[in-house]
């Protein structure tokens, strides 16, 4: 997923699923975008945590389980660790941004 305009990372994916999650009622409709914007994440490799946690809060269980059939706890949360690591290989952390975080989210 590339545009003009540059390429989508983590927080691009994380802030369009929040957007589906708040302006579309619940539904198979919204349900199936969620699965696309989350597929094409994890095909250009921008699945993390927050990624994780915005699918989390707009699905339910059941559509959860076809999603991540292995990778989901009986909670209903999706374990990272356990999905390929092909789907976060281009999640960049704060260190190799130059922004490395210290405590209290204040740079050194």
């Amino acid at each position: 997923m590339n545009s003009q305009n540059g390429t989508p990372n983590e927080v691009t994916f994380s802030t369009f699923l929040t957007a589906l999650r708040n302006l579309l009622p619940q539904s198979k409709q919204r349900a199936a975008a969620v699965k696309s914007v989350f597929e094409s994440a994890a095909k250009d490799g921008m699945v993390n945590n927050l990624v994780l946690r915005r699918v989390q809060s707009v699905l339910n269980l059941q559509e959860l389980k076809e999603m991540f059939t292995t990778a989901l706890s009986e909670d209903g949360q999706v374990c990272l660790e356990q999905l390929p690591n092909e789907w976060s290989r281009n999640v960049a952390t704060a260190q190799n941004r130059g922004h490395p975080r210290s405590p209290f989210g204040q740079r050194p």
